[in-house]
């Protein structure tokens, strides 16, 4: 491929840089308890748990501790694109790339160029199930790049490598406080005496009303954003066009998702606040505040998102039978579950005390938003060529 230059470097592509070695293809039986850690997916997303091989490797397996390796099948910002092997010495499984830097290419600044091309490629992947990556090893090599000269190259591995510090250090702060945020929900919602807990058929009602309005803004539970567009979530609905038999919900009510996901292990309940009305699946479990009730609205919505129904969950559920992650609990048995109902006092102290938690968990989690977009600025600057105010006197 042809390189073109600039005052900021030359354009050329990745395959210009770097050497690609594929993983080999580990079976069960060639696993063993001894021998070199084999290398998986799971264990570039954290995971310390390791099969093993006790055969004679061929070199070109072998990963040493600090090698530059590239996914090509995983899970997007999680498992999927480029990553220094921070692990121990082993051999490395299929889907996975050992790359080997060219000449004079530093593998700092090489590994954060490869972070960017992991952005261009996974921002291409739009609608349902687009976080499930997997792309061929010319989707990666073609991809364009500038390179600037070697003392370039190690001052912006530099830069990056600081950013990426206040990205890590903001990533523990948000933990911290998603972790206290939960501590207090378990503290604030545990105590209650069963004298003061009701069955939610007496403080709700189910909400089993068609869509007879028409409405065609059909929604999806997320765990961070809620009820929420599947249009907006997924970039497309996924919905069936013939959607009058769906649920009507409008704002206010709430919607629990019979289904297990990341963080919910009994499925997600979550209060319509986006938008006036929306439509969901029968498949959700509806219901409303009843109008008598001594409840407060937010007191309800921070109840159900701590947690404090899963001890009850576990002993009505069931994982369905088709092992898609549906869980078998009825109407009826949710309903019969018990909240605890203190005082209207009570309820706003419970929701004052989590919802200045929340502010600062919130206040947090933008902190590491603007990082990761500064990073990806910045990223943009750096690899595309284009002027660099920041480093413009260097």
């Amino acid at each position: 491929m042809a390189k073109r230059s600039s005052a900021a470097g030359k354009t050329v592509a990745v395959k210009d840089l770097c050497d690609f070695e594929n993983g080999h293809g580990f079976s069960p039986s060639d696993w063993s308890d001894a021998g070199l850690p084999i290398i998986r997916i799971q264990n570039l997303n954290g995971s310390d748990r390791f099969n093993h091989f006790a055969g004679l490797p061929d070199p070109r397996w072998i990963v040493e501790p600090g090698d530059l390796l590239f996914a090509w099948a995983g899970v997007k910002g999680v498992s999927f694109g480029a990553t220094v092997w921070p692990g121990p010495r082993g051999v490395l499984n299929q889907h996975i790339y050992r790359l080997r830097p060219k000449g004079d290419v530093n593998k700092s600044w090489l590994c954060h160029a490869l972070q960017w091309v992991t952005l261009r490629i996974e921002q291409k992947a739009h609608g349902f199930k687009s976080s499930l990556m997997h792309v061929r090893k010319a989707d990666i090599d073609s991809q364009l790049l500038c390179l600037p000269s070697l003392e370039k190259q190690r001052e912006f591995a530099v830069v990056l490598d600081c950013v990426d510090t206040s990205i890590e250090l903001a990533e523990q702060q948000l933990g911290l406080l998603e972790v206290r945020m939960s501590a207090l929900a378990e503290v604030l919602f545990g105590r209650a005496d069963k004298k003061t807990k009701s069955p939610l058929s007496q403080l709700f009602e189910r909400v089993v009303r068609k869509n007879t309005a028409s409405c065609h803004r059909t929604l999806t539970i997320s765990g961070r954003a809620g009820l929420i567009d599947q249009a907006e979530y997924f970039d497309k609905s996924i919905a069936s066009k013939q959607n009058d038999h769906y649920l009507l919900l409008r704002r206010g009510e709430f919607a629990y998702n019979r289904s297990f996901s990341q963080g919910y292990p009994f499925g997600a309940i979550k209060q319509l606040e986006r938008y006036d009305e929306g439509i969901v699946s029968t498949l959700y479990l509806c219901f409303a505040l009843r109008p008598d009730a001594p409840l407060d609205a937010d007191y309800c919505r921070d109840f159900f998102e701590s947690g404090a129904l899963n001890p009850q969950l576990r002993r009505v559920t069931q994982a369905g039978a088709r092992a898609h992650g549906l869980l078998n609990v009825t109407a009826d048995d949710f309903m019969r579950l018990q909240m605890p109902v203190p005082s209207l006092e009570r309820q706003r102290e419970v929701v004052g005390i989590l919802d200045t938690a929340r502010r600062e968990t919130q206040a947090a989690e933008a902190l590491l938003g603007r990082l990761k977009q500064q990073k990806r600025s910045l990223m943009q600057r750096l690899f595309s060529g284009a002027p660099t105010p920041i480093l413009s006197g260097s």
